[in-house]
Protein backbone atom coordinates (compact mmCIF):
# COMPACT_ATOMS: atom_id res chain seq x y z
CA UNK A 1 0.00 0.00 0.00
CA UNK A 2 2.75 2.43 0.87
CA UNK A 3 4.45 1.91 -2.47
CA UNK A 4 1.23 2.69 -4.40
CA UNK A 5 0.81 5.97 -2.53
CA UNK A 6 4.41 7.02 -3.22
CA UNK A 7 4.09 6.01 -6.88
CA UNK A 8 0.80 7.93 -7.19
CA UNK A 9 2.39 10.99 -5.53
CA UNK A 10 5.35 10.86 -7.90
CA UNK A 11 2.97 10.45 -10.83
CA UNK A 12 1.05 13.61 -9.85
CA UNK A 13 4.26 15.54 -9.36
CA UNK A 14 5.61 14.34 -12.70
CA UNK A 15 2.36 15.25 -14.46
CA UNK A 16 2.42 18.83 -13.09
CA UNK A 17 6.05 19.24 -14.17
CA UNK A 18 5.19 17.87 -17.60
CA UNK A 19 2.29 20.33 -17.94
CA UNK A 20 4.58 23.23 -16.99
CA UNK A 21 7.12 22.13 -19.59
CA UNK A 22 4.44 21.89 -22.29
CA UNK A 23 3.32 25.47 -21.54
CA UNK A 24 6.93 26.65 -21.65
CA UNK A 25 7.54 24.85 -24.98
CA UNK A 26 4.44 26.41 -26.53
CA UNK A 27 5.54 29.93 -25.45
CA UNK A 28 9.02 29.30 -26.89
CA UNK A 29 7.49 28.15 -30.19
CA UNK A 30 5.41 31.36 -30.32
CA UNK A 31 8.57 33.40 -29.72
CA UNK A 32 10.42 31.55 -32.47
CA UNK A 33 7.64 32.21 -34.97
CA UNK A 34 7.92 35.93 -34.27
CA UNK A 35 11.67 36.12 -33.62
CA UNK A 36 11.98 39.77 -34.68
CA UNK A 37 9.27 40.96 -32.31
CA UNK A 38 10.65 38.81 -29.52
CA UNK A 39 14.15 40.21 -30.00
CA UNK A 40 12.89 43.80 -30.00
CA UNK A 41 10.88 43.27 -26.82
CA UNK A 42 13.85 41.54 -25.17
CA UNK A 43 16.17 44.44 -26.00
CA UNK A 44 13.58 46.96 -24.78
CA UNK A 45 13.37 45.11 -21.46
CA UNK A 46 17.15 45.23 -21.13
CA UNK A 47 17.10 48.95 -21.94
CA UNK A 48 14.43 49.59 -19.29
CA UNK A 49 16.34 47.59 -16.71
CA UNK A 50 19.89 48.85 -17.32
CA UNK A 51 19.41 52.02 -19.40
CA UNK A 52 19.74 54.47 -16.53
CA UNK A 53 22.94 52.82 -15.27
CA UNK A 54 24.67 52.83 -18.67
CA UNK A 55 23.97 56.02 -20.66
CA UNK A 56 24.52 56.12 -24.43
CA UNK A 57 28.03 57.13 -25.47
CA UNK A 58 27.46 57.41 -29.21
CA UNK A 59 25.51 59.93 -31.25
CA UNK A 60 22.60 59.00 -33.47
CA UNK A 61 22.95 60.32 -36.99
CA UNK A 62 21.09 59.45 -40.14
CA UNK A 63 23.04 58.14 -43.10
CA UNK A 64 22.10 61.19 -45.17
CA UNK A 65 24.10 63.45 -42.87
CA UNK A 66 27.36 61.53 -43.26
CA UNK A 67 29.39 62.59 -46.27
CA UNK A 68 31.44 60.04 -48.19
CA UNK A 69 34.32 62.50 -48.34
CA UNK A 70 34.55 62.56 -44.54
CA UNK A 71 34.96 58.80 -44.15
CA UNK A 72 37.01 58.03 -47.27
CA UNK A 73 40.36 56.40 -46.66
CA UNK A 74 43.33 58.73 -46.77
CA UNK A 75 45.93 57.86 -49.39
CA UNK A 76 49.59 58.75 -49.46
CA UNK A 77 50.27 60.97 -52.46
CA UNK A 78 53.94 61.38 -53.29
CA UNK A 79 55.66 64.17 -55.19
CA UNK A 80 59.00 63.45 -56.85
CA UNK A 81 60.53 66.87 -57.45
CA UNK A 82 63.42 65.69 -59.62
CA UNK A 83 61.36 63.65 -62.09
CA UNK A 84 58.27 65.85 -61.92
CA UNK A 85 55.76 63.14 -61.01
CA UNK A 86 52.86 63.44 -58.60
CA UNK A 87 50.88 60.33 -57.70
CA UNK A 88 50.01 57.39 -55.48
CA UNK A 89 52.78 54.96 -56.47
CA UNK A 90 55.79 57.16 -55.72
CA UNK A 91 58.07 56.09 -52.90
CA UNK A 92 61.73 57.02 -53.23
CA UNK A 93 62.88 60.58 -52.82
CA UNK A 94 59.41 62.01 -52.73
CA UNK A 95 57.58 64.42 -50.49
CA UNK A 96 54.30 62.96 -49.26
CA UNK A 97 50.90 64.30 -48.29
CA UNK A 98 47.82 62.36 -47.22
CA UNK A 99 44.51 63.04 -48.91
CA UNK A 100 41.35 61.18 -49.87
CA UNK A 101 40.39 60.34 -53.47
CA UNK A 102 37.82 63.14 -53.26
CA UNK A 103 40.35 65.84 -52.35
CA UNK A 104 41.66 68.18 -55.02
CA UNK A 105 45.37 68.94 -55.29
CA UNK A 106 46.42 72.45 -56.28
CA UNK A 107 49.71 72.76 -58.18
CA UNK A 108 51.06 76.32 -58.41
CA UNK A 109 53.87 76.86 -60.90
CA UNK A 110 56.65 79.42 -60.71
CA UNK A 111 55.11 81.52 -63.50
CA UNK A 112 51.91 82.00 -61.45
CA UNK A 113 49.70 79.53 -63.27
CA UNK A 114 47.96 76.83 -61.32
CA UNK A 115 46.35 73.50 -61.98
CA UNK A 116 43.73 71.67 -59.90
CA UNK A 117 43.89 67.88 -60.17
CA UNK A 118 42.50 64.89 -58.31
CA UNK A 119 44.78 62.35 -56.65
CA UNK A 120 45.45 59.69 -59.24
CA UNK A 121 48.07 57.08 -60.06
CA UNK A 122 50.65 59.40 -61.64
CA UNK A 123 50.68 62.87 -63.16
CA UNK A 124 53.62 64.48 -64.89
CA UNK A 125 54.24 68.02 -63.67
CA UNK A 126 57.52 69.93 -64.06
CA UNK A 127 61.06 68.67 -63.54
CA UNK A 128 61.90 71.51 -61.20
CA UNK A 129 62.88 71.78 -57.58
CA UNK A 130 62.06 75.45 -57.37
CA UNK A 131 58.88 77.37 -57.83
CA UNK A 132 56.42 74.47 -57.77
CA UNK A 133 54.10 74.38 -54.76
CA UNK A 134 51.61 71.64 -53.89
CA UNK A 135 48.60 71.87 -51.59
CA UNK A 136 45.24 70.16 -51.25
CA UNK A 137 41.67 70.92 -50.27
Amino acid sequence: MQIKRIARYDQKKSQTELDKLKVKISSINKSLKNITGYTISYLEKIKEKYGSDYPRRTRKKSFDEIRVQDVAKKQKVGWDRKEGFLGLNLKQGSTSIFCSPYDKIVVIRKDGTYQVIRSQKNSLLEKSDKGLKIGFK
